[in-house]
C-alpha cells in the first residue's frame, strides 16, 4: 500500500520547511530548530520505493570517488598550469557535486519515506538537505537525520528504543574526519601529499559505508512499509 503510482513528488517542497517559530505552533515549543514531529499515525502516503535512486546514488558516489583520485594522483604528476591538470581539476569538481547532489536527492526521499511509515520523527525532508548547508548544526543534525531514518527502516512502530549501528558512527566520524583533514591539506600541501591523501582515502570509505547504509536502508524501508501501515 504506498502513494498513487503517477504521483511525482518535487524535489523541493517548501511545505517541509518550517522554522523553529511554525514548528512550535503544529507542534508545541520545545523541538530543534527546523524541525517538528509527525504525531499522526503512518499512513504510508508519500512512500516511494528508494532503490532505484539508491543505486543513481551509489554510482554517483562512486563515480566521484573515482574523479577525487584521479585529481590527488595528477596533482603529484602533472605542472599546475598545464591543461591535463586543469582538465582533472574540473572534472573532480563536476563529479563531485553531481555525487553530492544524488545524496541530497537520497536523503530528502529517504526522510519523506520514513515519515510515512513511523511516526515522532522530528526531521522533515527539506531539512535533511538544508541541515549539510547550516554552520555548527551540520556537524552533528545530518547524523541525527540519518540516525531517525535508519531506526524507522528497521523498526518502523518502535523505532525510538533502537540503537545506531556501529556502521552509522563510522560513516558520520569518517566525513567529519575527512572533510576536516581536507580543510588543513588544501591550506599546507595544495592538491598533493600525505594529509591529501588521508582525506581521501577517509572520504572513500565514509562514501563505502554510506552507500551500504543506504541500500540497506532503502531495502528495509519496502520490506517494513505495509507492517507500519497495517499493524
Amino acid at each position: 500500500m504506498g502513494a498513487d503510482p503517477g504521483r511525482r513528488v518535487s524535489l523541493i517542497d517548501p511545505s517541509l520547511f518550517k522554522g523553529g517559530g511554525e514548528a512550535e505552533a503544529e507542534g508545541g515549543a520545545g523541538r530543534p530548530f527546523g524541525a517538528y514531529a509527525n504525531t499522526a499515525a503512518p499512513s504510508g502516503v508519500g512512500f516511494k520505493d528508494l532503490r532505484r535512486q539508491t543505486i543513481v546514488t551509489i554510482v554517483l558516489l562512486a563515480l566521484a570517488t573515482v574523479a577525487n583520485l584521479a585529481f590527488v594522483v595528477s596533482g603529484g604528476l602533472l605542472d599546475p598550469e598545464s591543461e591535463a591538470y586543469g582538465l582533472a581539476s574540473l572534472g573532480y569538481l563536476v563529479f563531485a557535486a553531481i555525487g553530492f547532489v544524488g545524496m541530497m536527492v537520497w536523503f530528502y526521499r529517504a526522510t519523506r519515506n520514513a515519515r510515512a511509515i513511523s511516526n515522532g520523527l522530528q526531521t522533515t525532508p527539506g531539512w535533511a538537505v538544508g541541515y549539510f548547508f547550516i554552520p555548527i548544526l551540520s556537524l552533528f543534525r545530518p547524523y541525527r537525520t540519518m540516525s531517525e531514518i535508519w531506526r524507522s527502516a528497521i523498526t518502523p512502530l518502535t523505532w525510538k528504543s533502537q540503537n545506531d549501528p556501529i556502521t552509522l558512527r563510522l560513516w558520520w566520524g569518517g566525513w567529519l574526519l575527512g572533510a576536516i583533514a581536507g580543510s588543513i591539506a588544501s591550506g599546507v600541501e595544495g592538491t598533493s601529499g600525505p594529509i591529501t591523501w588521508a582525506a581521501t582515502l577517509i572520504g572513500a570509505a565514509a562514501d563505502i559505508l554510506f552507500c551500504v547504509l543506504a541500500w540497506r536502508i532503502a531495502e528495509a524501508q519496502v520490506v517494513n512499509r505495509d507492517q507500519s501501515v497495517f499493524d
